[in-house]
């Protein structure tokens, strides 16, 4: 096309390869975006993504799908997780173009929104989170929400020692639900400010001094969101509210939607929840919703995610193969967990 352009190497990544396009003086990278249409046709209509800006490279990126996708371990990602005594709420997203895992601690991005259209591995995203979660904390440090409207994507993990309540699949119930953990949310701060304490960390060092019990922490998961917001209105604001305040007392959320249109995932929300995971999207308007940019609905599904996080990356979205986890895993985990310790609810 004349562009002053050339690939000088390329990266082999799960699911992805990454051609890095460097340019002659006085180029713009613009000129190559522009092509990114006529480079599909000429290599036979695939689904190419292009990065103009690659963290740590001074050169671009295209993206092409590999023929054969291999699967990411959940055991491969799990291993390369840091130490449980200074990071133990650290969940990994999974590889990245490098076979890099990239991971960050539920302390320091403390909300999680997740997208993606059906068969994106949006449900084996969320379990692979759970699943890490639940294998490195104790039910004692560690209490877990499930809200799932469907009754069946968290079925497996009924009764579960680290449930703070059972499983909550009606709308009215899981407004109730926010309200309560409301409810501790302020109950913990006036703990804290009785004490002395600026967060949970804190309280919880103190804690054994003080002869008071250690808290726990709190994270909720919603499978299914927009459903949730259209058959009970008011539970945006319960949302809101801990996800604005929550953070330092321990409780975070994960938010996972299959339609993140304007209504649902509103902008309060989205700003409260740094950091967004977008799975294959029907759409650019789906795509531009939660990353704010297209790009997503180029993915190929399977857990192909593009994961925006400051945490992350500074620079724009990062492409990564999310890890694949068995239902049978999930269940002899669980079924672990059950032989050695009870379930004991909050009442």
């Amino acid at each position: 096309f004349g562009v002053g352009a050339h690939v000088e190497d390329f990266t082999i990544g799960p699911s992805v390869t990454r051609f890095n396009i460097a340019y002659d003086r006085n180029v713009s990278a613009r000129s190559v975006n522009n092509l990114v249409q006529d480079i599909q046709i000429r290599l036979g209509g695939v689904s190419a993504r292009f990065e103009s800006i690659v963290e740590g490279q001074s050169s671009s990126g295209l993206e092409i799908p590999n023929a054969s996708v291999t699967t990411v371990s959940f055991k491969d990602v799990y291993s390369d997780l840091p130490d449980v005594k200074k990071h133990p709420l650290a969940v990994a997203f999974g590889k990245n173009i490098k076979g890099e895992t990239i991971f960050a601690d539920f302390d320091e991005f403390p909300h999680i929104l997740i997208a993606g259209t059906t068969g994106s591995g949006k449900s084996i995203f969320v379990n692979s989170i759970i699943v890490t979660l639940i294998m490195r904390n104790s039910p004692d440090d560690l209490k877990l929400v499930l809200v799932d409207p469907k009754k069946v994507e968290m079925s497996r993990y009924k009764d579960m020692p680290h449930l703070l309540c059972p499983i909550i699949t009606e709308p009215q119930e899981a407004k109730e639900l926010m309200s309560k953990l409301c409810e501790e949310m302020e109950r913990r701060y006036v703990l804290f400010a009785d004490n002395g304490c600026s967060n949970i960390k804190e309280f919880n060092e103190d804690a054994p001094a003080l002869g008071l019990e250690k808290l726990p922490y709190i994270v909720i998961f919603f499978d299914e969101y927009a459903d949730i917001v259209d058959q009970c209105k008011d539970i945006s604001m319960p949302v809101v509210s801990i996800a604005q305040k929550a953070r330092a007392c321990g409780i975070h959320m994960c938010i996972a939607t299959q339609r993140p249109s304007t209504n649902v995932v509103t902008g309060v929300i989205k700003a409260n929840l740094p950091t967004h995971v977008a799975l294959m999207m029907a759409s650019y308007t789906d795509s531009n919703t939660i990353i704010g940019e297209g790009g997503a609905e180029k993915l190929i599904g399977k857990g192909d995610m593009l994961v925006q996080s400051p945490l992350v990356s500074r620079i724009g979205c990062v492409r990564l193969q999310g890890c694949f986890i068995h239902r049978q895993e999930i269940s002899r985990v669980v079924g672990y967990l059950k032989e050695h310790y009870e379930t004991v609810y909050d009442e």
